[in-house]
């Protein structure tokens, strides 16, 4: 975690510094945030898919969720 602060924190004083128009500063800026969104997306998935040998299981699972995320959602 200390490694990925410090990446961010040099991320966002090179941004900081830069010698860009403000809108290409927050275009670099959520690049970066959706970037590590992505990142993160897809370990998570790797790990749920390593995590469970039946891909059937697996699958039966992941509808269920959506189902229960569904009907909390619902008003």
């Amino acid at each position: 975690m200390g490694v990925l602060a410090i990446g961010v924190l040099g991320y966002l004083l090179g941004l900081w510094n830069a010698t860009l128009e403000l809108n290409e500063k927050g275009f670099y800026g959520m690049s970066f945030v959706l970037s590590l969104f992505a990142i993160i997306t897809v370990q998570k998935n790797i790990r749920d898919l390593t995590n469970n040998d039946d891909p059937d299981k697996q699958l039966e699972t992941t509808y269920q969720n959506l189902i229960r995320v569904s009907h909390v959602t619902d008003y």
